[in-house]
């Protein structure tokens, strides 16, 4: 009997250590090989998401080379709002060109409904216009194939023989068969 409760109490010892083993060897090397495998997958998946990124910056490099001339292009196409004198000597040389009276308006800066339109992306200027039609709509269809964008949202024209009797229109350097056109033009800026 005593042979057997000495059996049964190694038994019994033997059975904490391997418990104790377990608990404290083997489990927390498994728990850290699994953390291990987790922090691999996780960085493997991160080097993939980054190779295909950098294939997508390399795939946008080529493209701007191949078309960087037209990109500088489309970007010299909008106006600058802080400094709009460049377009305003475009339209006066345009005008000067097409044999016309041109006054122009640009909203100013602060107005609400200007900014408004300008977080769009453009601002709506008033153009005014004299001269003869072939004159008026030379410069109407110069305005649109210019180098910049602009999108013309509003055009009234009237004679000026209505307002002016034929002495007062000439001495004004208008002739016979003069318009005036209000245009409502639609210029995009850079932002």
């Amino acid at each position: 009997m005593k042979k057997n409760k000495k059996n049964h109490a190694i038994t019994l010892i033997f059975l904490i250590i391997y418990l104790l083993l377990i608990t404290f060897l083997i489990y927390p090397t498994f728990k850290e090989i699994k953390k291990e495998a987790n922090e691999l997958i996780f960085f493997k998946n991160n080097i993939a998401t980054i190779n295909a990124q950098d294939q997508e910056i390399e795939k946008f490099r080529k493209f701007y080379l191949v078309n960087k001339t037209n990109l500088e292009k489309l970007e010299r196409s909008f106006v600058d709002f802080k400094n709009p004198l460049p377009f305003i000597e475009f339209l006066e040389e345009l005008a000067r060109q097409s044999n016309i009276y041109l006054k122009i308006s640009l909203p100013n800066p602060p107005a609400s409904e200007h900014n408004e339109n300008k977080e769009k992306g453009f601002i709506i200027a008033q153009i005014q216009v004299k001269g003869l039609f072939f004159d008026v709509a030379n410069f109407i269809e110069k305005l649109e194939k210019g180098p910049y964008l602009i999108e013309i949202v509003k055009l009234d024209t009237n004679s000026l023989e209505k307002n002016l009797d034929s002495k007062n229109l000439t001495t004004q350097g208008f002739f016979p068969n003069s318009i005036e056109a209000f245009l409502s033009a639609k210029i995009f800026i850079k932002s």
